[in-house]
């Protein structure tokens, strides 16, 4: 046990570094993919209970509603994390892209796929869920 522990730092770094870089594959300057990576996080941290394979559009709905809540967050950074949050699902985990009844976003773009990581996506991720 003490050993997987310890090995969870370095998977959780190593997969917000692999997101990044996927960002960046997806025609988002490297200056503000860091702030791609900070949305997700928050993202990840809103529903801390809840694995990121295990959540729906409507989590996501909640989140980008709670932001737009909060104080000091313009209209374009709730467009950004929405966009982190596409990317995340459509680019870095497809097979984690949440299920619902709702038709796609009209909004949708082509996203370019990214390399995986080593082993299952996201796995012994207990930060990202």
């Amino acid at each position: 046990m003490k050993n997987e522990n310890q090995n969870k730092p370095k998977a959780v770094k190593r997969f917000w570094k692999a997101f990044k870089s996927c960002v960046e594959e997806n025609r988002v300057q490297p200056k503000s993919s860091a702030f791609y990576v900070k949305w997700v996080q928050a993202f990840v941290d809103f529903l801390p209970e809840k694995r990121l394979r295990e959540r729906s559009r409507e989590d996501i709905a909640s989140f980008l509603a709670q932001l737009a809540n909060r104080r000091g967050i313009k209209n374009w950074q709730i467009r950004q994390a929405e966009h982190a949050l596409k990317i995340l699902y459509e680019a870095f985990l497809p097979n984690y892209s949440p299920k619902t009844t709702e038709t796609p976003s009209a909004t949708a773009v082509e996203r370019k796929s990214c390399p995986r990581l080593s082993g299952r996506a996201g796995q012994g991720l207990s930060a990202t869920r």
